[in-house]
């Protein structure tokens, strides 16, 4: 089932699976978002949600039991249903079940609510633990923004250019999907212009960030997305290596990949979040479209 929401500005549709934004359009009709190509990548935004990347082996152990642990969680493929809507917003709803069950041994709802209020899209999450003990979690946002917008443009005329002056050092990671002992180094700055070369092992990864908002952006068009990124821990930037793939991901994340150093037990995860029994953690992002 795809909804479709909007403002004066934007039309935005998501898809019941995953609860994934499907499409950004302007009202000249540009496309904003990553289309889906499954010949190099077949998602667009989804929802990573209870692990973000890998678990060490693939496996999560709770309570002295262990549970096999897919990349980025289960909800991605997972169908949700539409709680309510308004013309200018979808709230959509999934529910733990015997299934995820297998994998997360905990009662939850998670809800994703989407608004568009004209060039700006928000994402709110809603993460209830119905269990009776706490819950441990991750969750983060995966939204594939296209990249070149405009003819006569490539994607290494475009740079992500941050609020503040950063020490931008980057987590690395393994063919396994986990976190190294060794960084990259990008030195100190604002703006960090794309190379598909950064991407050849895989995302880059940046913690503890102290601005407020990064904005990708080209210097041939002007044309971008500015993220609020206030209170995010880590944010990945990653597109498919080898490719040259004409998109690239900003993804807010509450959580981060298992490290090579890291046994099966989730609770050593780095960067988790916890919902008490009865408690709804409330987490979320929001983008402007330039």
């Amino acid at each position: 089932m795809i909804v479709t929401i909007g403002s004066d500005e934007l039309t935005v549709k998501v898809n019941s699976v995953g609860a994934e934004l499907w499409e950004i359009t302007e009202k000249d009709g540009t496309q904003r978002l990553w289309n889906g190509d499954p010949s190099v990548w077949a998602k667009r935004s989804p929802t990573l949600f209870p692990v973000i990347g890998m678990t060490k082996n693939g496996r999560a152990q709770f309570n002295g039991k262990t549970y096999p642990m897919g990349k980025h969680g289960f909800v991605r493929s997972a169908e949700f249903r539409r709680a309510s809507r308004t013309e200018g917003s979808v709230e959509m709803l999934f529910s733990a079940n015997e299934e995820t069950k297998k994998a997360f041994p905990f009662d939850f709802e998670l809800r994703i609510t989407y608004t568009v209020s004209g060039k700006k899209v928000s994402v709110r999450w809603d993460v209830k633990n119905l269990s009776s003990t706490d819950m441990p979690f991750q969750i983060g946002g995966h939204p594939a923004f296209r990249i070149p917008v405009c003819a006569g443009e490539g994607f290494e005329d475009y740079s992500l250019i941050f609020d503040r002056e950063e020490d931008l050092v980057s987590l690395r990671i393994d063919g396994h999907g986990e976190v190294r002992e060794d960084v990259t180094d990008f030195g100190r700055r604002r703006e960090l212009p794309l190379k598909y070369g950064y991407f050849d092992d895989d995302a880059l990864i940046f913690k503890g960030l102290r601005s407020n908002s990064v904005t990708l952006v080209s210097g041939v068009s002007s044309k971008g997305v500015k993220m609020d990124i206030s209170g995010i821990p880590y944010l990945g930037i990653w597109t498919m290596a080898g490719a040259n793939a004409p998109y690239v991901c900003i993804e807010p994340w509450y959580g981060v990949n298992s490290r090579i150093s890291d046994g099966e037990l989730f609770l050593a995860k780095e960067g988790l979040r916890f919902a008490a029994p009865g408690e709804t953690w409330t987490g979320g992002y929001s983008f402007l479209i330039l």
